[in-house]
């Protein structure tokens, strides 16, 4: 029922020996009957059960392994195109490779609506060796959906895409899985779905996992003095508002500070920001997003100005009231506070934590700063590296500040979210607000990852000026001892 093309079958040379960076081919008619596909593709369609997948790096419906599927002698199709995978394309793509496959066999069925995507990545996992995809219908660019492969840089991060198809029934697309290997599924975009069966052969040996790390690097921060009434709203500044949101973090781990920043300074920030320049950046197994290339060390643009701020120690100190996590030794420098603090109106100095110094705490004190622009097409992406990296960072205050004339929608994507390692519920989800500023305290294992933006945001986009402060102190002390 099943045979390959061939056109394909005789080829005698190895066909995707020359590729570069790795190794790589389509084959177009790939099998020789498409009728017996089209059987196929309407038995997945109508006895098989696709289940939602998703997560940071993907949105998609899929099945599980198709040869655990139940009650197989039930598909006769499926069971014989199963045995030709295992058995004439298997031993094919050995052929063409030289690459000494085992017996074993992955393979899935996959279905993209509109939407749907899958990131950057390289697909390494265990003993992966080949990756393989057979298109079952037809789509257009203006569909979506098209498979990109990227070529590399020095660091074997992706960079630059070598070759871009768009699915086409009875295609077959083979590769290698390596350390180079890095392709993605573009979002779907209009009503046409995407169909595929796809999957990998093996080897024995396993795959070296080993990447190079991306590193963020740490700041110092300024020694500037900044009148908080020229920047912050006077909401900002109430002793009793800020009462409040002490108490609101001490009880949720986070708090939402509304109109931040003073409305004349708001508006000219937006200006500013407005006439930026922006260069993209990556890498794209990592995040996708626009940061500032042309103001950035222009000291007398607000830009510049609010970029300092956040960067500066006493803004550090600001958190550290508001929140009660006194990682700082603080000089009263709101003196109001001190005096509110005093008459009862703020609670206690927190038992959460305190930032490391010379004497106390494992890990080392650091702050890190980003200032960034998202739109459709951009994401933040978490994997282990970064969970490695969290962990050494350890305890942190996290704080986003966003700007944008728009109004999200969980749909267009663009929300940060807080996730716990290896635990599928979210923890905290932030949508992208104007004027507002998020102030969360992460544990080591919490990961915040930046949802992609999709084609339904259209043109929206905001501003997020970040700035995290690491190596706080953990927890001490238990309920019972906390203040009432």
């Amino acid at each position: 029922m099943f045979q390959i093309n061939r056109r394909w079958d005789e080829k005698s040379e190895q066909i995707g020996t020359k590729r570069t960076p790795f190794l790589w081919q389509f084959c177009p008619d790939f099998i020789a009957s498409p009728e017996s596909l089209k059987l196929l593709r309407k038995e997945l369609r109508d006895k098989v059960k696709f289940r939602n997948k998703s997560n940071d790096l993907y949105n998609l419906d899929q099945t599980t392994d198709l040869q655990t599927v139940q009650k197989i002698k039930k598909l006769p199709v499926l069971g014989q195109f199963l045995k030709f995978m295992q058995t004439s394309v298997r031993e094919w793509v050995i052929k063409q490779t030289g690459f000494d496959l085992t017996d074993q066999l992955s393979i899935t069925g996959s279905r993209y609506s509109k939407g749907d995507y899958l990131l950057p990545h390289d697909d390494r996992n265990s003993n992966r060796k080949v990756a393989f995809v057979l298109y079952l219908n037809d789509m257009t660019a203006e569909d979506g959906g098209s498979l990109r492969l990227f070529g590399t840089d020095g660091n074997n991060f992706p960079d630059g895409v070598i070759e871009e198809k768009s699915p086409h029934f009875n295609d077959l697309c083979f590769f290698e899985v390596s350390e180079k290997s890095w392709h993605e599924v573009k979002e779907v975009l209009g009503k046409a779905k995407r169909w595929s069966v796809n999957g990998w052969f093996h080897v024995k040996e396993q795959i070296d996992l080993k990447r190079v790390a991306v590193k963020t690097l740490p700041i110092s921060l300024n020694e500037e003095t900044f009148d908080f009434e020229d920047y912050l709203s006077p909401d900002c500044l109430n002793d009793k508002l800020m009462a409040g949101r002490r108490r609101e973090f001490e009880k949720n781990s986070y708090i939402a500070i509304n109109n931040f920043l003073k409305p004349d300074v708001l508006e000219k920030v937006k200006q500013g920001l407005k006439q930026s320049e922006y260069s993209v950046e990556g890498p794209w197994h990592k995040y996708k997003q626009f940061v500032r290339s042309g103001d950035i060390k222009n000291g007398n643009s607000i830009t510049a100005h609010l970029t300092n701020f956040f960067q500066s120690k006493q803004l550090m100190t600001y958190f550290s009231v508001i929140t009660g996590l006194h990682f700082v030794d603080i000089p009263g420098i709101v003196t109001s506070l001190e005096t509110a603090e005093d008459d009862h109106d703020l609670p206690g100095p927190s038992k959460k934590a305190r930032m490391e110094n010379q004497d106390c705490g494992k890990k080392k004190s650091s702050t890190t700063f980003k200032a960034f622009k998202m739109s459709q097409g951009c994401y933040k992406l978490a994997d282990d590296q970064v969970l490695d990296t969290t962990i050494d960072q350890g305890y942190s205050l996290d704080v986003k500040f966003f700007i944008t004339d728009d109004q999200w929608k969980d749909k267009d994507g663009g929300y940060t979210s807080y996730i716990a390692a290896f635990e599928k519920s979210e923890i905290l989800r932030l949508k992208p607000v104007d004027n507002v500023a998020y102030i969360t305290f992460k544990e080591p294992k919490c990961l915040d990852i930046t949802r992609y933006i999709g084609s339904a945001a259209g043109e929206k986009e905001y501003s997020c000026f970040n700035v995290c402060y690491h190596g706080i102190d953990p927890p001490v002390g238990d309920d019972s001892e906390d203040e009432e």
